[in-house]
């Protein structure tokens, strides 16, 4: 029986699932957490990352723009740079490694690092570097409140806000600022403690990206003193229905 063409188009959309699954297949399905690490203009600064294969890729997204290549290494050999910045070097042991010498404003980015093919690749880490801008002295970023502490269940509100220190003469830039938000976690896989973390945002303004300070967000901990005082509750009301029901039943046998 000769197959129509709704037949042909379903079978086409089922081996298409089927090669999307298999791609994506080694990507995780939590959120990828970035670590941020903020320098000042001139610092050497080298990123680190775990390696999980002979091969591995550093890769780097400014903010706003596309992802570019930045180094390769295969089976240990000498690293490839992709790039001709003579202030950067990569190279491989326990860790990789990825080391830009006298930092500038223009290294601000988030870095990745892939391990594997590019046909399986496997997520390694990611580290967002933040560059100080000591020519924006006049504004700054702050996040409110410093600690917060949420039970599950409860709504949590951070805001952002760009201030400036010049109240007479105030930093004016065309175009609109672009708020981006950060959040570390705190390692606990427990599902009621997933919000919780350090966060921090930062405001793209005046062709610079300003950095607030961090947030910590905890949830309270359970004081021994309040655990034992409820366990002893927890003994006397049941001592108390154990000698309520002992007198019950004495009654109902001398009756």
């Amino acid at each position: 029986m000769p197959h129509t063409g709704v037949e042909c188009g379903q079978t086409l959309m089922v081996l298409l699932a089927v090669v999307l699954n298999l791609i994506f297949l080694n990507f995780p399905s939590a959120p990828l957490v970035v670590s941020i690490n903020v320098v000042e203009p001139g610092e050497d600064v080298t990123l680190t990352s775990p390696c999980h294969s002979k091969i591995f890729h550093w890769y780097k997204q400014r903010l706003g723009y596309t992802m570019d290549t930045v180094a390769l290494n295969v089976d240990n050999r000498e690293s490839s740079k992709r790039t001709n910045d003579s202030r950067i070097t990569v190279s491989t042991g326990k860790d990789c490694t990825l080391t830009i010498r006298n930092v500038s404003k223009d290294d601000e980015a988030t870095y990745f690092c892939f391990s594997g093919t590019m046909f399986r690749p496997s997520f390694a880490s990611g580290i967002f570097l933040a560059v100080t801008d000591k020519n924006q002295q006049d504004l700054s970023v702050k996040l409110t409140p410093e600690i917060v502490s949420i039970q599950q269940g409860d709504q949590m509100s951070l805001q952002c806000s760009l201030l400036s220190e010049n109240k007479l003469n105030s930093v004016q830039c065309p175009g609109v600022d672009e708020v981006y938000w950060f959040r570390s976690e705190t390692g606990s896989s427990h599902p009621d403690s997933l919000d919780i973390g350090t966060y921090l945002c930062a405001v793209v303004t005046c062709g610079t990206v300003l950095f607030s300070e961090k947030t910590v967000v905890t949830t309270p901990k359970l004081q021994p003193l309040v655990l034992l005082l409820g366990i002893m509750l927890v003994c006397c009301v049941t001592a108390i229905l154990c000698e309520l029901c002992g007198t019950e039943v004495s009654s109902q046998e001398n009756d």
